[in-house]
């Protein structure tokens, strides 16, 4: 049992490593571009890109 929740441990740091990396990589591609929300709807693009 403590081995099962050891791996769960490692998968959410995982998990959320990844995740963090996704929305710096968001950021980043938002930062220095005027014009990211090209279908007008008030998202920047990048950002519906990730989800």
């Amino acid at each position: 049992m403590l081995k099962e929740a050891e791996l769960d441990l490692e998968k959410y740091k995982i998990d959320t490593d990844a995740s963090t990396k996704i929305t710096v990589a968001q950021i980043n591609a938002y930062r220095g571009s005027e014009n990211m929300d090209q279908d007008m709807n008030g998202i920047p693009d990048p950002i519906e890109i990730g989800k």
